[in-house]
């Protein structure tokens, strides 16, 4: 009976982890929606978009290339990784977002 319901908590518990994670991964959509590549989204509207969403904005000068850059983290913890470190977001030299890529 109790490995039934071992069972049985381990589906609900993977169930919980997988809303969360579509949760997290429907913020993130929000906040590419707002924040489009397809202009030149400047540091203070991803400071605003990333506010409004609730998440901490740390500095990352440099990161990745950019000339200079940002780390938004999402307050609601991930369930899938402890202490994640939110994702960079990337400005170039005219102070306009650019796509980073680190290999995060």
């Amino acid at each position: 009976m109790g490995v039934v319901g071992l069972i049985g908590a381990k589906s609900w518990l993977d169930k919980e982890r997988a809303e969360l994670r579509l949760e997290y991964y429907r913020e993130l959509s929000e906040y590419h929606a707002a924040a489009t590549l397809g202009g030149c989204t400047r540091r203070d509207a991803v400071i605003d978009i990333a506010m409004a969403q609730g998440w901490q904005v740390r500095e990352a000068k440099g990161a990745c290339g950019a000339v200079d850059g940002l780390r938004l983290i999402p307050d609601a913890p991930t369930p899938w990784r402890r202490g994640a470190p939110g994702f960079l977001v990337g400005f170039d030299g005219h102070g306009c977002q650019i796509a980073v890529d680190c290999g995060e």
